[in-house]
């Protein structure tokens, strides 16, 4: 190759380099260098051919490069010098520019090239190649979920730099380089200005406007860098070169480090300059950020117990004095860079960092508090992934209080200079786009007559909870590189091992956009592995030559030890008409229509009916629970008869047939209950109270399960009750502050708020019709207990209709007096005054509800209110 060329003759002729040099402007270059000044030593050297700079020159053109951000020019020159053989650290300085510029397969593959070279260090060694080397092939995990706008806050970004945002009084602070205040002098590190705060506020249409110097009398001719306020606005917590009253401090080498000074605000002036006592002439402390109640103090260092280069630490205010810094330790803390920290009033972490699984260059990441007291500790760092990540730096992350709205710094491309500042909106909040743990699952497919897995299987994820698209070039080759904040790169794993070859799958949508579906392969193991997102549901789409499509959902809990998931798969029928595209059966009729001598045929088939045992004369309900979009048996799903009657319960779990047969009692209601994980559940009411009803006649009833999740985004409350399930027919919601006093059916003051909330309800969805039932402890005679029960119901039924103007042919007032008690409460039990109110209860059964109103119920304003209809 001709870099190979290139260095060998660097090497070989080391003395033509100092004929080819200009002494005078190396020399120049090199005291630049010397003093850290790597954006004039590039400078100074200017844009030389490669083919004039000896390897030592080269190595501190591409470390300049690498320090000041230039990931493009720093890749060109350490591509070079890895093929020289240079020092292993050199294959990870290479692969980390190519990982920052979206090169993803090839940073994988210098990683790893890094971390053989650490194999002898064993436990001690660098973990940063390894597990971004993992990252690499994670891509399409690292994004968030749901609708985010993206803005570039054109009005505060110039040519240079713009970045931390911190939210203060009527706008946001943030630092920028478009100076310079005080004199002409530049800091050659950079080789920019020197940073001042700058302030922009909100006009009346809630834009921000032209920024302003924040505070001359902090401003000084050094830096001053990214801040956090106290909540009042009155203390400011700021980054500053090492510079008091006027005097310029430095280290023993020289450096002048970075501190963190206080200062209050007074007579609308900032006064009372202090510096921090943990500050440190020799080291670095900067980026500071402290919680609410002011007592948390987050900021960054390279203190000398720190696990890399820039790490977090915390320290705590206690009797008006902060403790010594902690570091936040391995959890939080990585060998690489962590920085830019922000503490929000729910306790979650921010901050970024360039040592944990991301998208190159600093990603931001979430970490979850683990104590909720005064010294709380995070962990579990999450990536808040695409679009708020890019493989370009993004840092300086904040969210407002309300969690709908923020900033965040990059340099991506697009932006107005080289760091720019970004606004953002989430429309449906935080909760509904925060990032979840990845866990890395083997997924497998096996023949479900057989259990032998299958090699072959394409298997196509998508995340159920939201649609991914992405822009394709026709370079698909390129593909892994297109990451930026407007599309979504995925993930690309060889069909097999140390092949090249890659499976996509483009399908139009409407003319216009591409949904683009990643298919994995299982090898001849019939496994694969992927990451996924704990807590998040996934559909899983199986397809193989001479078997049925197959689709599954699977939410991985978190905090499992789950390490597999696995798909079975049938056979194809051979008898049927044929099969569609996804080996779907064309025939018409009942695909589960199987051999009737086959134990595992479909009872519900009524050429197979479960037959009715010949000593039973009662009522007989047989069928099977079926995937509704598919018509096919759901084994192993759970049912459950609720006797009416009596509030038993009967508990089945069905075996691969999914079918089942149960025994009823002739003069009783009964509510059946399907469910399975990952299906949306599904009730049916048989009313066997009816003195028309035959009971020597057989019920054929088929319980229909969709693939979904039967989970509210927020759960509702009523009655006391918190449901997080859809409300179907059948189900019963107790009201459980509406207590009666003995002996009286009025209802109290405390009961009011329940029955609200059941208006609410049945006006948010105006199919739904009840049965108010009423039920009373068993002192009293058993004729009274049902009279007063009844009255109680009734009081009930008025106050929906009175107070709520719910129509009265919707409510259906039942008392049942004592003969469904919650407890051992009998006649003659004795039983304390506690236990006896218990079963004096109100209950809400839903006799009729059309489901397909239903869709998602959030609390708006503390009230419970649908989002949008389902049509």
């Amino acid at each position: 190759m001709k870099n190979i060329a290139i260095i060998i003759t660097l090497v070989s002729l080391p003395f033509l380099w100092l004929q080819a040099q200009d002494n005078k402007k190396a020399d120049k270059a090199e005291k630049y260098y010397q003093k850290k000044g790597y954006g004039k030593y590039t400078e100074a050297l200017g844009k030389e051919d490669v083919m004039d700079l000896n390897p030592e020159t080269l190595l501190k053109m591409a470390e300049s490069y690498r320090k000041t951000g230039d990931t493009k020019n720093a890749e060109e020159l350490y591509s070079i010098l890895v093929e020289a053989n240079a020092a292993p650290i050199t294959h990870f300085h290479y692969a980390q520019m190519l990982h920052a510029n979206g090169k993803y397969r090839e940073a994988k593959k210098e990683y790893l090239i890094y971390n053989e070279s650490l194999s002898a260090e064993g436990d001690k060694a660098d973990q940063r190649p390894k597990m971004l080397a993992d990252a690499c092939d994670k891509v399409l995990q690292f994004r968030a979920v749901g609708e985010i706008e993206i803005k570039n806050e054109s009005i505060l970004n110039g040519p240079r730099l713009d970045f931390s945002p911190s939210f203060y009084k009527d706008g946001i602070v943030f630092v920028s380089t478009r100076g310079p205040q005080y004199s002409d002098k530049m800091d050659k590190w950079i080789n920019d200005n020197f940073m001042d705060l700058y302030y922009a506020a909100y006009d009346d249409a809630g834009n921000l406007g032209e920024p302003k110097l924040f505070a001359k009398e902090l401003s000084t001719k050094l830096h001053e860098g990214p801040v956090t306020f106290t909540e009042d606005g009155e203390k400011i917590y700021f980054t500053r070169n090492n510079f008091f009253k006027g005097k310029r401090g430095m280290s023993k080498d020289k450096i002048t480090k970075l501190k963190i000074y206080s200062a209050r605000k007074l007579n609308g002036n900032w006064t009372d300059v202090k510096e921090l006592y943990f500050n440190s002439n020799e080291l670095d402390v900067c980026h500071p950020t402290v919680s609410p109640d002011g007592k948390t103090f987050i900021f960054a260092s390279n203190r000398p117990d720190g696990y890399g280069g820039m790490d977090l630490y915390v320290s705590y205010l206690v009797a008006n004095r902060w403790t010594s810094p902690e570091n936040l330790g391995p959890e939080i803390n990585t060998a690489g860079n962590e920085a830019f920290p922000f503490l929000h009033h729910d306790g979650n972490l921010f901050y970024a960092s360039d040592g944990l699984a991301g998208l190159g260059g600093l990603d931001v990441f979430m970490a979850i508090p683990l104590l909720k007291d005064k010294k709380a500790k995070w962990s579990i760092p999450l990536n808040m992934g695409a679009p708020f990540n890019s493989h370009y730096d993004d840092f300086g992350f904040i969210i407002n209080r309300k969690e709908d709205a923020g900033f965040f710094s990059s340099n991506r491309e697009g932006g107005k200079g080289q760091d720019d500042i970004y606004s953002f909106t989430l429309k449906d909040g935080f909760n509904n786009i925060k990032p979840s743990p990845l866990k890395k699952m083997e997924i497998c497919v096996f023949d479900m007559a057989t259990n032998e897995r299958i090699e072959g299987a394409e298997v196509v994820i998508k995340r159920a909870d939201a649609n991914y698209t992405a822009s394709v070039k026709p370079d698909q080759k390129n593909l892994l590189n297109q990451m930026d904040g407007n599309s979504v790169v995925l993930q690309l794993t060889p069909t097999k091992q140390g092949s090249d070859e890659y499976l996509i799958r483009i399908h139009e949508l409407n003319g216009a956009k591409k949904d683009l579906e990643y298919v994995n392969v299982t090898n001849e193991d019939g496994v694969f592995d992927y990451y996924l997102n704990a807590g998040k549901p996934y559909v899983f789409e199986v397809t193989k030559d001479g078997y049925v499509y197959k689709v599954e959902s699977f939410t991985l809990p978190v905090g499992t030890d789950t390490e597999e998931f696995c798909i079975g798969m049938d056979l194809r029928n051979p008898g049927f008409a044929g099969n569609d595209e996804r080996g779907n059966p064309l025939n018409p009729t009942n695909p589960n229509k199987q051999n009737p001598n086959n134990a595992n045929s479909n009872p519900n088939n009524k050429n197979n009916p479960i037959s009715r045992p010949a000593n039973y004369d009662g009522p007989w309900l047989s069928g099977v629970v079926l995937n509704k979009d598919y018509n096919r048996p759901l084994p192993t799903s759970d049912v459950v008869l609720i006797n009416r009657c009596t509030g038993e319960e009967q508990a089945l779990v069905l075996d691969k047939s999914a079918a089942f047969a149960i025994a009823l009692e002739c003069g009783c209601d009964y509510v059946i209950k399907a469910k399975k994980d990952n299906f949306i559940g599904y009730n049916r009411i048989i009313n066997l109270s009816d003195s028309a009803v035959n009971c020597k006649e057989t019920i054929s009833m088929d319980l229909l399960l969709t693939p979904g999740f039967d989970k509210l985004g927020n759960p509702i409350t009523i009655g006391g009750n918190t449901i997080n399930e859809s409300l179907k027919e059948g189900d019963v919601i107790e009201l459980k502050n509406i207590y009666y006093d003995y002996d009286k059916y009025t209802i109290r003051k405390e009961a009011a708020q329940d029955l609200d909330d059941l208006i609410l309800l049945m006006k948010t969805f105006p199919s739904m019709e009840i049965e108010l039932s009423s039920h009373t402890d068993s002192r009293g005679t058993t004729e009274y207990n049902e009279k007063l029960s009844s009255s109680r119901a009734n009081a009930a039924k008025k106050y929906l209709v009175r107070t709520g103007g719910i129509a009265s042919s919707r409510i259906k007032a039942v008392g049942y007096g004592e003969s469904r008690l919650r407890n051992h409460c009998k006649k003659w039990v004795e039983c304390s005054e506690y236990e006896h109110q218990r079963n004096r209860r109100t209950e809400v059964f839903i006799t009729k509800f059309d489901q397909s109103e239903y869709i998602k119920v959030y609390y708006k304003n503390n009230e419970p209110t649908v989002i949008s209809p389902k049509k």
